[in-house]
């Protein structure tokens, strides 16, 4: 169930992450979807050049629940303001920034608790731009019980971005929900994959 701290003021969110493969658009999908089933408006702007919410949105049942994907253009802040949703959900390309006339109530920022993303992760950060904006790391495809989830969490504190605690692990019922054009909380609403996605919805959106 959706926290009752849902915040009124939180209406847009992006994710963002210079690295490819962290994730970004299975979780820009699967909170968009974990949202509208708790009853939210919701609306995804595919921004990045791969498309793959589109592609998702494509495959989708008809019948799903009405989550808006639309394209995003070159005036991102104007595609969003354009937007009649309670929540908007940005998947960003990985050149995005944050400067400019738009900026997102909240910055989720995917990363892999491996060696090679954690060195990528200052890449990510240099795109927000020196601001400070409210922006919270996910360690995503976590395999179980690992010394190096403590690890991240450890180093990525000590750049100053704050961690959720909620961890997204290396699951199949992601990619299996993906593929149907659904998420892990329509095709497994009983899933570790599922709870996951509930939990991080809840942390995100405190």
């Amino acid at each position: 169930m959706l926290s009752s701290c849902y915040a009124s003021i939180m209406r847009t969110m992006q994710l963002l992450a210079r690295k490819g493969g962290a994730g970004k658009t299975t979780l820009a999908l699967h909170l968009a979807v974990a949202a509208a089933t708790a009853g939210r408006s919701v609306a995804i702007v595919d921004a990045d050049e791969q498309a793959s919410a589109l592609a998702w949105a494509s495959r989708r049942d008809p019948d799903a629940l009405p989550i808006l994907v639309v394209a995003g253009g070159r005036d991102l802040a104007l595609t969003v303001a354009r937007i009649d949703a309670e929540l908007v959900i940005v998947d960003s390309p990985p050149s995005a920034r944050t400067r400019g006339a738009w900026q997102p109530d909240r910055i989720v920022v995917p990363v892999q608790p491996s060696a090679l993303d954690l060195a990528a992760l200052g890449a990510t950060l240099d795109l927000l731009g020196g601001r400070e904006l409210d922006a919270m790391a996910v360690l995503t495809r976590c395999p179980p019980r690992s010394p190096e989830i403590d690890e991240a969490r450890a180093y990525i504190g000590r750049l100053g971005l704050r961690v959720a605690q909620t961890t997204i692990g290396e699951r199949r019922d992601y990619a299996r929900a993906l593929a149907a054009g659904a998420a892990a909380t329509e095709n497994a609403p009983r899933s570790r994959a599922a709870q996951e996605i509930t939990d991080l919805l809840n942390e995100v959106l405190k």
